[in-house]
Parts: C-alpha cells; structure tokens; sequence
C-alpha cells in the first residue's frame, strides 16, 4: 500500500479540529486534518504524487500517525509498505538547541512574551502582534488581511499555550536522532535564525535527513513559495518511494 498524508500543525490558525476520531484503529482511518491553510499546500503536493502514479489515495492508520514525534507536526509524510517518509518545513524543535552553543537563537526566542495580558474581548493583540513578527519580520502583523487576524484573536489563548510549550520543550538531539525515516529538513534562509538553527541541528542528528534552505524566503514559505517546495518534497518522497 502506497499512501500520504499531512499531520496538523502546531497552532494551525487556527480554528481546524485537532485530534482523532475514537474507535479502533483502521487502515483506512483519514489523517488527522490540517487547517485549510495549510491542507492547501499539502494537497497540492498529493495531487502531483497522484500524477507520478506513487499515491493512489492519502489515508494512513491512526497508530502510524501518532508515531510521529509532535515537534514534527505540520510534516507531510509517505507510507510506502509501512515505512514513513517525513517532509517539513522549518520544524519548531527548539528542544534540539543547545544552551551554550546556541545561545545565540535562544536569546530569540527569549523575547517571546511569557504572560497573555487579556483585554476585555480576551484577546492580547500585543502578543500576537510580536508573535506574527517574530516569525515574519516587523510590521508583518499589519500586513496581515483583517479576516486573518480576526482568525488570530478568535484561537490566539491556544496559541499563546503552544508557543509556550514548544519554547519549554526540551527534546533532545539524543531522542531526534531515534528518528530513521527518510526526513526532508526544509527551511527558508529569511526565517528566523532560531529556526533556521534547528534545521542544521536537526538535520546533523536525524541520521537519514536531508536539509535544504531557500534563499529569499521565509517562514511561510511553503505558502508564499508553494511551486519549489512542494517540487523539493515530492521530488524527496519519490525518491525514497522508488528505494
């Protein structure tokens, strides 16, 4: 059996249903689902792995997905006979950096405010504001389209919580490195230089990935960018399929 599938990203912006359907495991269980967002991409990519003829449709078992590691969330992944392929870009695994010799990324991500000072509505558009930033670069928040950052307010305490807990993560390199699959470590060289650390980190520990940065883009990437990343990931799935 060929199959694909997208894992839900962390803070999938965000109003998109996490978690799985109760019951037995299935083999023809759906995936967990992306917000639309983000499914766009990964759609685009099983469309043109249908065109190769190596996905005849994108359904995986519920136990297989849950084998990947939640630092990997947002990862495309191909089951070709029961082996995984990952593909992901700008993985938010900031466990992998070391305190001493990546200092450097986590006086970064240091600046991530560590309270959610609410208004009346709930909302801390300060926060969220610094959040869009961090990632995009100053002013991208005001950049963003009203009905996006209504989404933001609406899912903006869980996102608060996430980003929190993806900061105190402290996966380490010892526990990536039990990750054997096939992995595509994808990236953008305008991201910020925290995560464009943990690409190098996590691509030196994975001990089959392979990692790529683009020059000129940035964290949304795999949006603004979609045409050469998701060539790089089916070129990658194709590759291991055919291995």
């Amino acid at each position: 059996m060929i199959a694909a599938t997208q894992v839900a990203p962390h803070g999938a912006p965000h109003g998109a249903p996490h978690g799985a359907p109760h019951g037995e495991a299935d083999p023809s269980w759906a995936a967990l689902r992306a917000a639309p967002l983000f499914r766009s991409a990964g759609d685009d990519v099983l469309r043109q792995l249908h065109a190769t003829g190596l996905v005849r449709h994108h359904e995986v078992p519920r136990d297989t997905i849950l084998d990947i590691p939640a630092d990997l969330h947002g990862a495309l992944c191909l089951v070709v006979s029961g082996q995984i392929s990952i593909a992901v870009f700008d993985p938010v695994a900031f466990g992998i950096l070391d305190p001493v010799d990546d200092a450097d990324a986590w006086s970064q991500l240091a600046l991530v405010k560590q309270t959610w000072d609410r208004d009346e509505s709930g909302v801390d558009e300060a926060w969220l504001r610094a959040f869009v930033d961090w990632w995009n670069g100053a002013g991208a928040w005001d950049r963003l389209g009203e009905e996006t950052r209504r989404a933001f307010r609406a899912m903006g305490w869980k996102v608060f919580q996430e980003v929190l807990s993806l900061v105190a993560d402290r996966t380490d390199r010892a526990t990536y490195a039990t990750i054997t699959a096939p992995t595509l470590l994808l990236g953008g060289a305008s991201s910020p230089l925290a995560e464009r650390r943990v690409v190098e980190k996590l691509g030196a520990a994975l001990p089959h990935a392979i990692s790529r940065v683009f020059p000129g883009v940035g964290h949304m990437g795999p949006i603004s960018h979609a045409a050469i990343v998701n060539e790089a990931i089916v070129t990658h799935f194709a590759s291991t399929a055919i291995h």
